[in-house]
C-alpha cells in the first residue's frame, strides 16, 4: 500500500494538471485542484496506513470498531475543525485543504492506535 500510495502521490503531484485537465480544461478549476493535490496528496501515505489497518479489523469482523474510528475522526476532528476554520475564523480554502490532509494523518494515527491496543480482538473472542 505504501508503494502504491507513494506512486499515486508522485503521479498526481507530477502530472496533476494533465489529470485534472481531463475533467475540466478551464485553468481556474485546474489550479484549485492542483492546490488541493499539493496539500492533500502527501497525506495519502498516512491515510493508507488507516485503510490497511481498518480493512484488517473489518475483515476480522470488527466492523463496528472501524465505523466508530471513522466517525470519531470525522465528527471529532474534521467536521468541527472545518466549521471553525470557515464559519468562525473565515479562513481561506487552503486551510480547508490542509485540514483534509490533517484528517488523513489523524485517521492513520487513530487506526494505528486502535489496532495496536488490540481491544477490538477481544470483542471478537480472539486472543
Amino acid at each position: 500500500d505504501a508503494i502504491t500510495n507513494g506512486l499515486l502521490v508522485a503521479a498526481t503531484l507530477g502530472a496533476g494538471a494533465a489529470i485534472l485537465g481531463v475533467f475540466d480544461a478551464d485553468a481556474g478549476p485546474v489550479s484549485i485542484g492542483q492546490e488541493y493535490l499539493r496539500a492533500v496528496a502527501p497525506s495519502w501515505l498516512a491515510l493508507g496506513v488507516g485503510v490497511v489497518l481498518g480493512n484488517a479489523m473489518a475483515g476480522a469482523g470488527a466492523t463496528r470498531t472501524t465505523m466508530t474510528v471513522d466517525l470519531a475522526v470525522i465528527l471529532g476532528f474534521q467536521f468541527p475543525a472545518c466549521i471553525v476554520a470557515v464559519a468562525v475564523l473565515g479562513m481561506p480554502r487552503q486551510v480547508l485543504f490542509d485540514l483534509v490532509a490533517a484528517t488523513n494523518v489523524v485517521s492513520g494515527l487513530a487506526y494505528a492506535g486502535v489496532f495496536a491496543r488490540g481491544r477490538w480482538r477481544k470483542a471478537l473472542g480472539a486472543s
